[in-house]
């Protein structure tokens, strides 16, 4: 699911290139947003990192909403 967002991205990002001119400001950050959606990026070594108050008020809070 991931890879498949991560590639309708990817062709929105070619889309609005194609529709709109940009100026330096919009085509910098399409061109910024192309380079994140790369398929040559290894996102493997990437973690969410959410600390354990985080963690525990989620828990609590899912356990109360029950």
């Amino acid at each position: 699911m991931f890879i498949t967002i991560c590639s309708d991205l990817r062709n929105l990002c070619q889309k609005l290139e194609k529709v709109h001119p940009g100026d330096s400001v919009t085509n910098g950050l399409l061109e910024k947003c192309k380079v994140l959606l790369n398929d040559s990026n290894d996102f493997t070594a990437l973690r969410a990192t959410v600390s354990f108050d985080t963690t525990t008020e989620v828990h609590l809070y899912s356990q109360n909403s029950d």
